[in-house]
């Protein structure tokens, strides 16, 4: 699957809109929660009225105050619709806007979003900044989003970066949580022969988006129902609901497309900044806990351990040549498995004779050379040296922690 990132600027464009693509686009918004309607009317605000806007509801004081908002605006090219509670923003897209959307080349969808516990607050409003702003920042961006269908005409469907906050995963998370299977099936229902891996983190999360209507045309040519959907109160995970918000990029490569990570430039420097912050905590922690201070030393964890616990099982006595970071970093390592070397070997005197609360002993102080082994724990540029220290001394069991 192909998924490239598409960062576009809000406040200019690429190329002039020509021709009748605002009149094939429309964006279809369904809004629940009153107490954030004005938040989304902001963003609502910046699309030119030559693009058709739909916005559901099954709240009739929303109704009341879009009624009033369209009355002292005048903007005339929004259309509200009542609809069934049943199914929620998934409903919405697919049965009370169905007949709409096929009529229009370019559309959007974006919903509400309100958190249902108040300690993660600040990160569901992260992400709904997340989902808004990447979709519908000003209409200089939408712009910019239809000249990216428009120049690439294989791309699908475009979709907001997962989103980022303490309380949610980032690259360690894999995002099917209990979904895979009734994605799965969601597809085989729809006859849409798709190989998904349960291993590889699903990129499209939310329910929000724009996309070429014919990417999707499987899912939108299907006569949903709202008794196809959960009654209310809809489970939090697991449903057929989630399973959709899952399926549009599997949907629109079956049917020949690709799709696209979007986000504006404002965004994508958030995200940046956030990511590095996010990988010095990481890495501040690993290195602290387990000696683990870069992706290269963090990549070959698993395979070095192996060796490492083997080396150890196979000597009674092991000891660790070098006792500075790379020393540490191997002494957490063994650990972590349970396993603890004899102390520490340098080639000169130290002013200390512990490390890590191990004894730190000369290599000419060494008994019983035949019976012991040693884990060479220098910088690679230093291993060569340290071997014929230890070959003229008569130890020839070793291994070196770099390899």
């Amino acid at each position: 699957m192909v998924n490239k990132n598409y960062i576009l600027p809000i406040n200019c464009c690429f190329s002039e809109i020509t021709g009748d693509v605002y009149s094939k686009t429309a964006i279809f918004i369904h809004l629940h929660y009153l107490e954030t309607l004005d938040k989304y009317l902001g963003y609502i605000a910046h699309v030119s009225s030559t693009i058709q806007i739909y916005i559901s509801t099954s709240e009739d004081v929303i109704i009341e105050e879009l009624k009033q908002h369209i009355m002292k605006t005048k903007k005339k090219h929004i259309v509200i619709i009542k609809k069934n509670n049943r199914g929620r923003d998934v409903s919405a897209l697919l049965v009370t806007f169905r007949k709409y959307v096929q009529k229009y080349d370019y559309i959007c969808f974006v919903h509400d979003k309100k958190e249902r516990d108040k300690t993660v607050s600040g990160d569901v409003n992260l992400w709904v900044r997340n989902l808004w702003e990447n979709t519908l920042c000003t209409q200089s961006y939408v712009d910019n989003i239809l000249n990216t269908f428009i120049e690439n005409p294989r791309l699908g469907l475009l979709v907001p970066p997962e989103p980022i906050g303490k309380a949610f995963g980032i690259t360690e998370r894999n995002n099917w949580y209990g979904n895979y299977k009734n994605t799965q099936r969601l597809l085989e229902m729809l006859n849409i022969n798709y190989l998904i891996d349960e291993n590889v983190s699903p990129i499209a999360l939310g329910t929000v988006f724009w996309c070429r209507v014919d990417s999707l045309k499987i899912l939108f040519s299907k006569n949903w129902k709202y008794e196809d959907f959960p009654e209310e109160p809809l489970k939090e995970d697991g449903t057929i609901s989630h399973a959709i918000e899952r399926s549009f990029p599997y949907i629109a490569e079956s049917n020949g497309y690709e799709t696209g990570i979007v986000m504006t430039q404002t965004y994508a420097d958030y995200y940046i900044h956030f990511l590095k912050n996010y990988v010095f905590s990481t890495f501040s922690i690993l290195k602290k806990q387990f000696g683990i201070n870069s992706y290269a030393a963090l990549s070959e964890f698993e395979s070095r351990k192996i060796r490492i616990e083997k080396f150890l099982k196979e000597n009674k006595e092991v000891y660790l040549y070098g006792a500075g970071n790379i020393g540490r970093q191997c002494c957490l390592a063994l650990r972590l498995q349970g396993l603890q070397p004899k102390g520490f070997i340098v080639s000169t005197d130290v002013e200390y004779r512990t490390f890590m609360g191990l004894p730190v002993l000369q290599l000419y102080t060494i008994k019983d050379k035949e019976r012991i082994g040693i884990i060479i724990t220098v910088s690679p540029v230093l291993q060569e040296e340290i071997i014929q220290n230890i070959i003229k001394v008569g130890i020839t069991n070793y291994i070196c922690y770099y390899e």
